[in-house]
Parts: structure tokens; sequence; C-alpha cells
């Protein structure tokens, strides 16, 4: 009897589950015309993004593209978005977020700024990895560079340890 309970309990929650996923699952037609609304066109690129992923697709594209985050204004993460785009030398990347950089106020000096960073983490990564260079010592690198930078940086103990 108890096996037959738990059973018709199982189907009974199955049931509701399936009919809640039902209910809240959209159709490719509403998500397009929300994107409709917020951005005025549907891009052809979503035609290729399965039904079941469009959504997340969607809210992804709205969160960091669309939204200013709690640390960062639009400007700024379109800034980022341009030297990332920079080092995957991808050109559909580095349309969107050049002119998005641009659209929220980015100056050409500031995008030129912000493709340095990227290339310059790029080029010591590889010459850090090529070379082996042990972590704890460029760890202590680091401190010390940070110690000498100021005061307000330096996680050394006073009197630490110098540099070369």
């Amino acid at each position: 009897m108890k096996k037959r309970i738990n059973l018709l309990l199982f189907v009974l929650l199955s049931f509701t589950v399936g009919l809640c996923q039902a209910a809240a699952k959209e159709t490719r037609d509403e998500i397009y015309q929300e994107i409709r609304s917020t951005i005025g066109i549907v891009p052809e690129f979503f035609d290729f993004v399965p039904e079941d992923a469009l959504r997340n697709r969607w809210d992804t594209f709205v969160i960091a593209f669309l939204t200013p985050g709690e640390g960062l204004s639009s400007r700024e993460k379109e800034l980022v978005g341009v030297g990332v785009a920079g080092i995957h030398q991808c050109p559909y990347c580095v349309e969107l977020h050049r002119r998005l950089a641009e659209f929220h106020g980015a100056t050409e000096a500031e995008i030129n700024d912000a493709v340095q960073v990227p290339y310059a983490i790029g080029a010591f990564s590889s010459f850090l990895h090529a070379i082996d260079y042990p972590l704890a010592q460029f760890s202590r690198d680091v401190d010390q560079i940070l110690c000498f930078l100021g005061d307000s940086y330096c996680t050394l103990p006073a009197g630490g340890p110098g540099g070369r």
C-alpha cells in the first residue's frame, strides 16, 4: 500500500511539474517580440539558436551587452569587451563592442587603451609560461612591486624583504 501511495504521489508531482513547465515555456515568437521591443530588430543569428536555449541566450545577451553592471558602467563593460574581443581576434565581437563602447561615450583614446591591457597580459602570460616561472616567486615579486608603489598596497610585514 505504501509503495502505491508513493508511486501515486510521484506521478501527481511529475504531472504537476510538467504542467507548470509547459505553462511557463515561452514560444520563439514571444521571445522574438521581446527582443524586437528591446533592440528594434531580431538579429538573424538568433534563428540559429535552438528554441529551448533561446530564453537563456537572450537573457545572457541583455545582461552582458545592454545592462550596466553593479560595479561597471555600460561604457566600462564595453571597453573590457573591446579588449577581450581583440585577444580572441573575433571580428564579430570587435564590431559589436567597439561600436557599443562608442555608443556609450568611449573615446578613441579609451578604446585604444582598453586594447593594450589584454595584449600585455597575453604577452607576459606566454613569456612567464614559456620560462616556467614559479608562481610563488611571481607572487613575491608582486608583493614587492606593490610595496614600492605605496604603503596602502603593501601586503608584506613592515621592513619586508627588498627587491633586487
